[in-house]
């Protein structure tokens, strides 16, 4: 009985166009899930605003403070958020850190910075108010 090629061919035709379609619809999804995933891993973050400890304030392991505003986007700008960074490193690389989000707030800095020997009481430019207790950022924290 003869095979009737013509289908066999039309068959073969519609794979041969449906493979490279799957593939690139797999390569663009990769893609995607890659950029979503480093969007929300990676946060560039810079100081907004920052204080140093006064001189008439001292703390029991005898450093100087310092607090800071960082604010950290994603990549692709869709999600953003604060940080109050306090610690003895003057580079703000190592300390305790707070994460705050107020809403209707799009750019956070500080009203007043009071260094108390209990700690560091912020009071930022929105009307909102933080109080960070001295054992929080002391000795390296």
């Amino acid at each position: 009985m003869p095979v009737d090629r013509g289908l066999r061919a039309a068959g073969g035709d519609r794979r041969n166009r449906l493979f490279p379609a799957l593939g690139g619809f797999l390569v663009a999804f990769l893609v995607l899930t890659a950029v979503i995933v480093l969007d929300n891993v990676i946060h560039p973050r810079s100081v907004v605003d920052q204080n140093r400890q006064p001189d008439s304030v001292s703390y029991s392991d005898g450093s100087t403070h310092y607090v800071a505003i960082f604010e950290e986007r994603t990549l692709l700008g869709r999600d953003r958020h604060h940080e109050i960074f306090s610690g003895r490193d003057p580079s703000l690389s190592y300390g305790h850190g707070v994460r705050v989000d107020f809403t209707g707030t799009e750019t956070l800095k500080f009203a007043a910075v009071d260094w108390v020997p209990d700690g560091v009481r912020i009071r930022f430019d929105s009307g909102h108010e933080l109080f960070i207790p001295a054992g929080k950022f002391i000795g390296g924290r």
